[in-house]
């Protein structure tokens, strides 16, 4: 089941959900008296100190954040959060990021750690103008020398334009952000919607989804809305932690209205839900995936979730001649690698080659990072599949697309299909959770409006 990486994803790209609220802390009363402060640095004692937010999804308490910003003895600003969260049909997640800067001009990222679970981890050191990354998964460590710079007014550059420019509705300024995930600087665009007694009211456009988000005067958010499910409110800490587990399984199909004879030979589906789900929902679905028009180039990179290079890998493909680096083989490297386990993700690349075993998730990033390792365009999707029983149903899932012959194929390792069926559905992160929130909250079904087979 392809839940547990739906929602990591999903959080992990959101800017303000793993740090950006913990943002500056307060100067000393020496540096007050050492120079005039520029405005990014005037801005950190209205920014310091600890903070809570309870985290909910649909009204369910499912999780906390809490970002505590604070001056070091030694003059340095730290920047600490964490983020814990528990969705239904996956473990825990805890995702922690810690930011120190020089407390002196220009006010460098002098080092920087961030860690997923306490599994998958980077840690920065700013070494001769540049950075040293130390990238460790399951316990193993890679060097890697990044060549960008960061600073304290970058961190701050959204909340310094704020204060200096005094945007109105509809003005909207880019920001660095640091990509822990793919080691690299990338832009995140703000949006001022309004104000209000409160304060400023702030978009973010995600990949899939918007996030809403109100600052107080002091440009601290109090409240934040992804996708007008996920629901971050600042609280205290005895509400902002859950009072009880979240259930670790959910139900993960979907009925569907009749059984698909030779599913695999369907070219095209279409489908709606009954009864009509949420507006962004509302149209038919039509269940052949689309393969992905983005730049190949672009899914090449590692990352924590997709261990390209590491010699775990590079000995896997060592093993495969180059010729035989092909769509097929590869997958059918893949299913072979692993044995399928329902309820038991391994939750990382490396720790499902240790193991053996996975949920779709494992297989579909195991495939992503053995392409990449090969040289060929790949990445992880998610979405919906049909699953053929006599209770027919749609069912999370992950699976691939790769370019290939330079096109972009949609494969599926885990059920050793080297051209995915036609009933495989894409979704956004947003579709995928109003379908997990619809599921619980009333029961529904999806109905087929029209199959067309291979002729």
């Amino acid at each position: 089941m392809a839940t547990s990486q739906l929602y990591r994803s999903l959080l992990l790209t959101n800017r303000w959900w793993v740090g950006l609220v913990g943002l500056t802390a307060l100067l000393t009363a020496s540096l007050f008296l050492a120079w005039t402060r520029p405005p990014h640095v005037a801005l950190a004692a209205g920014l310091a100190g600890e903070h809570w937010y309870r985290v909910e999804l649909a009204a369910d308490h499912v999780g906390y954040m809490r970002t505590h910003a604070f001056n070091d003895t030694q003059g340095a600003w730290h920047f600490d959060s964490t983020t814990h969260y528990g969705l239904a049909g996956s473990a825990p997640t805890t995702l922690t990021k810690h930011l120190i800067f020089d407390p002196m001009p220009p006010f460098s990222l002098v080092s920087a750690h961030y860690a997923q679970n306490n599994t998958s981890s980077v840690k920065l050191v700013h070494s001769a103008g540049n950075y040293l990354a130390t990238v460790s998964r399951q316990g193993r460590e890679r060097q890697i020398e990044v060549t960008w710079h960061y600073t304290l007014e970058d961190f701050l550059g959204f909340e310094s334009w704020l204060e200096t420019a005094t945007p109105q509705a509809g003005n909207a300024h880019p920001v660095k952000n640091i990509d822990f995930e793919r080691l690299s600087i990338t832009q995140r665009v703000f949006r001022i919607i309004g104000q209000n007694p409160t304060g400023y009211l702030v978009e973010t456009n995600a990949p899939n989804s918007a996030t809403t988000t109100q600052l107080n005067q002091n440009y601290q958010p109090v409240e934040l809305e992804m996708a007008g499910i996920f629901k971050f409110s600042r609280t205290d800490q005895a509400r902002a932690t859950p009072a009880t587990k979240v259930a670790t399984k959910i139900h993960y199909l979907f009925p569907l209205s009749e059984r698909l004879v030779d599913h695999k030979q369907i070219t095209d589906l279409v489908l709606s839900a009954v009864p009509a789900l949420p507006t962004i929902l509302d149209s038919p679905f039509n269940t052949r995936s689309r393969p992905s028009q983005e730049d190949p180039a672009q899914h090449l990179d590692q990352s924590l979730q997709w261990p390209v290079g590491h010699a775990k890998i590079e000995a896997l493909m060592d093993t495969l001649p180059t010729k035989e680096r092909t769509p097929e083989q590869l997958v059918k490297m893949t299913y072979e690698l692993l044995r399928y386990e329902e309820g038991k993700p391994a939750g990382s690349v490396l720790k499902a080659l240790e193991t053996g075993y996975g949920e779709c998730t494992d297989f579909a990033d195991l495939f992503t990072t053995l392409s990449r390792t090969a040289g060929i365009p790949a990445r992880t999707v998610y979405g919906l599949a049909y699953r053929d029983s006599t209770s027919p149903a749609m069912m999370f899932h992950a699976w691939n697309e790769i370019f290939y012959s330079e096109q972009w194929l949609s494969v599926d390792p885990t059920w050793n299909q080297a051209s995915a069926d036609a009933t495989h559905l894409k979704l956004s992160d947003t579709q995928s959770t109003l379908l997990i929130h619809a599921l619980n909250t009333a029961p529904f079904k999806f109905v087929v409006n029209r199959k067309s087979y291979q002729r």
